[in-house]
C-alpha cells in the first residue's frame, strides 16, 4: 500500500488512531523536553567541596556526566517531537480534501512505519539518558 489516501471508513479510523498516538507522543515528548530543561537549569553548580566527607564530594566526571545525559536526552526528545510532527503533518497534508495539485503525494507506508519507530525509540533513549541523569542528581544529594 503505497498511497495512504482513502475514502474508506477503516482508512479514517487508522488515520485517527496514527493521529491520537502521534499527538500522545508529542505531549509526553513536550513535557519530558520541559523537565530535562529544567534539570539543566537547576543543575548544581558547585558540586565539588561543599561537603566534609571526601567520600561524598562529587567526582568532575559525575558533574559532567550529569551535563553529558541531560543534553543528550534533550537532544532525543527533540529529534523525536521533530519527527512526530513531521509526520503529523504530513498525515494532515495527505488526507486534507482541499489539496493543490503541488501538495499532493505518495507517502510510503514501510517509511511511515520506521518514522514512527524511530520517533518511540528516540523517546526511549531520551528516557533512558533522563533517568541516568536523575540517578547522578540522587547521588549529590544524598551526600549533602
Amino acid at each position: 500500500m503505497e498511497s495512504s489516501v482513502h475514502n474508506s471508513s477503516a482508512d479514517a479510523g487508522k488515520t485517527s488512531i496514527h493521529i491520537m498516538a502521534l499527538d500522545e507522543m508529542l505531549g509526553a515528548n513536550s513535557l519530558a523536553t520541559a523537565a530535562v530543561l529544567v534539570g539543566l537549569s537547576v543543575t548544581p553548580t558547585v558540586v565539588l567541596g561543599s561537603n566534609t566527607q571526601p567520600s561524598c564530594n562529587a567526582s568532575h566526571d559525575q558533574a559532567r556526566n550529569l551535563i553529558v545525559f541531560e543534553v543528550i536526552s534533550f537532544s532525543f526528545f527533540l529529534f523525536s517531537s521533530l519527527v512526530t510532527l513531521g509526520l503529523k503533518h504530513a498525515v494532515h497534508v495527505i488526507n486534507s480534501k482541499d489539496q493543490h495539485e503541488a501538495f499532493k503525494t505518495n507517502v510510503s507506508l514501510v517509511i511511515f512505519k520506521l518514522a514512527m519507530i524511530g520517533s518511540a525509540i528516540g523517546s526511549v533513549i531520551g528516557g533512558v539518558f533522563f533517568f541516568l541523569s536523575i540517578a547522578i542528581v540522587v547521588q549529590i544529594k544524598l551526600c549533602e
